[in-house]
């Protein structure tokens, strides 16, 4: 098996995200990409709030839900990237964090289990530039 991202980050994530009790996986992630969306600055608004009520309803977004938060991670990411090409930094950083916020949401509200939480881990990281600020929140619900 391939090593996942993950691996990579600090702060003890990777195995902190292995411990999170099953049952418990989705809250989890709604948790931690809420506060990277928080982090970020991302209004919660429009597409932000319907992928928000579902994945607090225990459902998966439907289809055309995933559609708006991809097109609004693709175009938090386009800014982004036209921005570090112009040379202004702190307009990159803060619409990078905000299209990986999203792309925490985007993940998370897939429903996608274990292998979700993973990915909206990861993204919340880089969201929120801190691995230790997560591994903090996953701390609250680790199992033995």
């Amino acid at each position: 098996m391939s090593p996942h991202r993950i691996d990579v980050l600090g702060a003890g994530v990777a195995g902190l995200v292995d411990r999170v009790d099953s049952r418990q996986l989705d809250r989890v992630g709604l948790l931690i990409a809420v506060a990277a969306l928080d982090a970020a600055g991302v209004p919660t608004d429009g597409p932000v709030t319907g992928a928000l009520k579902t994945w607090r309803a225990g459902r998966p977004a439907s289809a055309d839900q995933r559609v708006e938060i991809a097109g609004l991670r693709g175009r938090l990411d386009t800014i982004a990237f036209a921005a570090s090409h112009a040379g202004r930094d702190a307009e990159y950083r803060a619409a990078f964090a905000r299209a990986r916020a999203v792309a925490a949401l985007e993940f998370g509200a897939g429903g996608c289990g274990l292998e979700g939480l993973r990915e909206v881990v990861c993204e919340a990281c880089a969201a929120t530039g801190s691995a230790s600020l997560v591994a903090n929140l996953l701390l609250d619900h680790v199992g033995d």
